[in-house]
């Protein structure tokens, strides 16, 4: 493609010159009046390496659609160089795809319903096609061809082919089908009398043709005469007219046919993929269809690779046996396969398809699928310029993708421009530019926004693309420096993307500076990523400052558990004094309701951790956390817990009033955990000093345990344990004990006498 671009330019400067010397010539001859000779040389060359690009592309073009489009040039050019050109290709057999091209486009002619310079040219050659060709396709194509002539034009060299038994069958085949393309009654009655032809073949075939125009030809010769006279009867123009109704019928017929039969294939297709689970039979099932001569075969399977891929499944399979179809639907003749091929890919990202997928680019006419393209083609070139890439890409090509994604920023369609900012945010994120390179795509990014008006979608892109810029680039320094004025002006406007990108930019850039900014203004945004954004911001590096606000939040709504994970770091990250300023505050808190036990218990290990950790420890003051540690666990019900701190506690006790209000304390630990057996000994250790009677804080908490049972318990469970202490000479318990016992009188035993 570059060699034959290179030719062209060449030529072009080659017909420069010889222009300008004609010029010259005629003005030093004959005068300045001879420059419109010179002009005419000048056109007349321009004209004839013009004919010769479109020559080139018909007979050696790899995309049907633009050499069918040469051919169609060449077709409305009047000169009789072209017409040679177009003569020389029907006429010969060396090149049957591009004879076949011409006949296409001669046919797109008649349906453009444009009018061909000098058409009498193209009937001897068409009819060459139709007597000596081999090729079905290339006859049937030369048959359609034919119809750019009035039936009358044509009318003796089509009957004379299809009734002469000296001709070849094969030959009169092909005339059978041109009459069955002519919307003419003289060549349905042609059709009519070929239906009694000696030759079987033939016969057959005029039948065949008869009913796909939907004309009845009865079953005998006086039938078919009688029908002749009835359509000769109705003249020209009521036959035209009923043909018309019997094509569109047809057409409608086929329609059905052919979508009925299209959903049973692919509904059996269906089954046949749903069945296969194994990974790598998947990929080559996938693979055999891709390259279908059907677009709709095409597009079911690149659809099942698309679900395949956004999957949640292994996709080993895909890549080794898909990869290399896909490289070729990059540039299929069908519109909707190269669009989803290009879709696909843009989503697939790594890939060796670089390549052909530039190379197609830079062809492609269809706009949105040139815009897939650039899209799958930025994901490729970024891909490609990361450390590990498997298939690298060159500086040249990452520099040419960031040229068109330039032109892509600029477009006034907001779609277009939003592929442009995603692909220079992507490959400014790696190495590989100079610095004035990337100063000038910073900067493109920094004009687009900065271009007035501006879409606020598109506003919301650019600097959220500065924001990533800022955080994850290469080129971070020289983006904070550029963007950020950018932000602080954005956190004002009333647009929620443009505010949110904004905030996420500067934090980016650097996040101390941002929590000052933000937490006077923001902590209360309306919107809610902006208000996550500023808790993140101080769960990381928060300070003292930022804990009343973060209460504030506690308790209220769906931002009370990050602001509450928040306040939880902020206090590991600092000291103790602000603990011991907070702890009754957060107590108050959790009185109301707004914090949980869990929540309290959270902060008080931390503080607990934070306090013993310091050098010279206040024991007061863990002796403070350790007694709201042990009534946080008994109030959540982790009476093990709650027992550990009871005892530490307990060690430090220094009067007997203290250590008897914390022994009826651990006492009713153990009984509502339960752990029976500790509760048991316990009791028996203080009755070994002394007797216990009612006024006693252990009795009172047991006797308060067992009248405060809930309905169904079987206090006996409690009591048994207790019955069972030795405890003799002490008069006062067994006083105590007996008068639970009646108050809670044991089961009867069944097995025991009465």
């Amino acid at each position: 493609m570059e060699e034959k671009q290179k030719g062209i330019a060449v030529s072009f400067i080659r017909l420069l010159c010889v222009g300008l010397a004609v010029l010259i010539c005629c003005a030093l001859s004959y005068g300045w009046p001879s420059v419109s000779v010179a002009r005419d040389i000048i056109n007349q060359q321009e004209s004839d390496e013009q004919l010769e690009i479109n020559k080139n592309a018909l007979l050696e073009g790899q995309d049907e659609s633009i050499r069918v489009g040469a051919a169609f040039l060449i077709i409305s050019d009047s000169s009789p160089n072209a017409r040679q050109i177009l003569l020389d290709i029907l006429k010969s057999d060396k090149n049957k795809p591009a004879r076949i091209l011409v006949c296409k486009a001669l046919s797109r002619y008649r349906t453009e319903k444009k009018e061909i310079p000098a058409k009498q040219d193209f009937i001897e050659p068409l009819f060459s096609i139709i007597t000596s060709s081999e090729d079905a396709v290339e006859a049937k194509q030369a048959s359609e061809a034919l119809l750019i002539f009035k039936y009358e034009e044509i009318a003796g060299q089509i009957e004379k082919l299809a009734k002469d038994s000296s001709t070849p069958v094969k030959t009169r085949l092909n005339a059978i089908y041109a009459l069955q393309l002519q919307p003419d009654m003289r060549a349905t009655v042609q059709l009519m009398r070929l239906v009694d032809d000696p030759d079987k073949q033939i016969s057959a075939e005029a039948e065949k043709a008869l009913r796909a125009i939907g004309v009845p030809y009865g079953q005998d010769s006086a039938t078919r005469t009688d029908i002749i006279k009835e359509l000769e009867g109705k003249g020209k123009d009521k036959f035209l007219q009923d043909w018309l109704i019997r094509q569109e019928f047809n057409r409608k017929t086929l329609e059905d046919s052919v979508k009925l039969w299209r959903g049973r294939f692919f509904t059996a297709l269906d089954k046949l993929y749903a069945q296969i689970t194994d990974d790598v039979e998947r990929g080559k099932f996938l693979s055999g269809f891709l390259p279908d001569s059907e677009p709709q075969v095409r597009l079911w399977t690149l659809d099942k690779v698309y679900k395949w891929w956004v999957g949640t499944g292994p996709k080993s399979g895909i890549l080794t046996d898909i990869k290399p179809a896909l490289s070729i639907l990059i540039s299929d003749s069908d519109r909707d396969v190269r669009l989803k091929t290009a879709q696909l890919l843009s989503l697939m990202g790594e890939g060796d398809w670089i390549a052909p997928l530039t190379e197609q680019y830079k062809k492609e006419q269809d706009a949105e699928i040139k815009t897939a393209l650039f899209d799958a083609l930025g994901w490729a070139v970024y891909y490609g310029s990361l450390p590990n890439a498997a298939v690298k890409v060159s500086p040249e090509l990452k520099r040419q993708v960031l040229k068109w994604a330039e032109e892509y920023i600029a477009d006034n369609d907001i779609k277009k421009s939003q592929k442009g900012v995603d692909v220079i945010r992507k490959l400014l994120e790696q190495e590989g530019l100079s610095p004035a390179e990337a100063e000038h795509y910073l900067s493109v990014l920094e004009d687009r926004y900065n271009q007035k008006p501006i879409d606020e979608v598109l506003s919301s892109q650019l600097l959220d693309a500065m924001a990533k810029l800022c955080a994850g680039s290469v080129y971070k320094d020289k983006a904070a420096v550029v963007f950020r004025p950018l932000f602080e002006q954005a956190i004002k406007n009333q647009a929620d993307g443009i505010r949110q990108a904004a905030v996420e930019g500067l934090i980016n850039i650097d996040k101390s500076s941002a929590l000052k900014m933000l937490r006077t203004d923001f902590i209360n945004d309306k919107n809610p990523v902006i208000r996550q954004d500023v808790i993140e911001l101080a769960d990381n590096i928060g300070i003292k400052d930022d804990l009343s606000w973060l209460e504030e939040k506690i308790g209220s709504n769906s931002e009370s558990k990050p602001a509450w994970q928040a306040m939880l770091k902020i206090f590991k990250r600092g000291d103790s004094a602000v603990i011991y300023e907070w702890i009754d505050r957060l107590e108050a808190k959790s009185a109301d309701g707004k914090l949980t036990n869990e929540q309290m218990i959270l902060f008080l290990e931390t503080a607990e951790a934070k306090i013993t950790a310091e050098k010279n420890p206040s024991k007061s003051g863990i002796r403070n956390i350790q007694t709201r540690l042990a009534k946080f666990y008994r109030a959540n019900g982790d009476y093990e817990k709650a027992a550990k701190y009871i005892g530490l506690l307990l060690t430090g006790d220094t009067t007997a009033s203290q250590k008897e209000s914390r022994l009826a304390e651990l006492l009713e630990v153990y009984l509502r955990w339960p752990n029976l057996s500790l509760a048991a000994q316990l009791l028996s250790n203080r009755l070994l000093q002394e007797d216990l009677d009612e006024n006693n804080p252990l009795v009172i908490s047991i006797d308060n345990y067992l009248t405060g049972l809930p309905a169904g318990a079987d206090p006996n469970t409690v009591l048994g344990p207790l019955r069972k202490i030795q405890a003799p000479g002490k008069p006062k318990w067994n006083t105590q004990l007996q008068k639970w016992s009646q108050q809670f009188p044991a089961a009867s035993d069944p097995n025991q006498p009465k």
